[in-house]
């Protein structure tokens, strides 16, 4: 069965400084019409840096659409023509103030692909540097480390709910177990 909708109509309703918000109007596949409604959000990477101890960096921000202090990975958007490699090391040292000397492309997501357009890099970052970071006029952050085995307790137990935090911790599980054989 073709599945595909072909867009008749776009608008963008919203533009701003984060997000925009699309309205379409598609013809089905069956010839009927409907209206398709969306985020749209440049693309980004979360980085998983993994320091020489076993442990992850982690950030601590108040999240407001949920109103509490939400733990996640390092995570931007792109800037310009920056690939989303770029973007992961230039967000590392932004958030965290570390960079990096090994990356490791550990796949990629679509966090909300039933209304949003927006794609996440997921990268292992290690043999890490400290450094400073450089945060927003309007961003504050509690950068932490947690050992490796409570990073993932915390992505299984549903304590980390943040969606590219679990799939890259998933991921990095994955790929540990592949490089060990274990």
């Amino acid at each position: 069965m073709n599945l595909e909708e072909k867009v008749s109509k776009r608008e963008m309703v919203y533009q701003g400084k984060k997000l925009n918000v699309v309205v379409e109007d598609v013809l089905l596949p069956d010839g009927n019409t409907a209206k398709r409604e969306f985020v749209n959000r440049r693309a980004g990477a979360a980085i998983l840096a993994l320091n020489q101890d076993q442990q992850v960096l982690v950030i601590e921000k108040f999240q407001h659409p949920f109103e509490k202090i939400v733990t996640t990975l390092p995570y931007g958007r792109q800037q310009g023509q920056e690939t989303l490699l770029e973007t992961a090391k230039r967000e590392l040292q932004d958030k965290t103030g570390y960079t990096a000397l090994e990356w490791v492309p550990l796949g990629g997501m679509m966090p909300a692909p039933a209304y949003s357009d927006e794609v996440v890099a997921l990268f292992l970052a290690a043999h890490l540097k400290p450094g400073d970071p450089h945060w927003e006029a309007d961003e504050f952050l509690n950068v932490k480390t947690l050992p490796l085995k409570e990073f993932f307790r915390l992505c299984d137990d549903g304590t980390i709910l943040d969606a590219r935090t679990i799939l890259a911790a998933y991921r990095l599980r994955a790929y540990l177990q592949e490089a060990t054989g274990k």
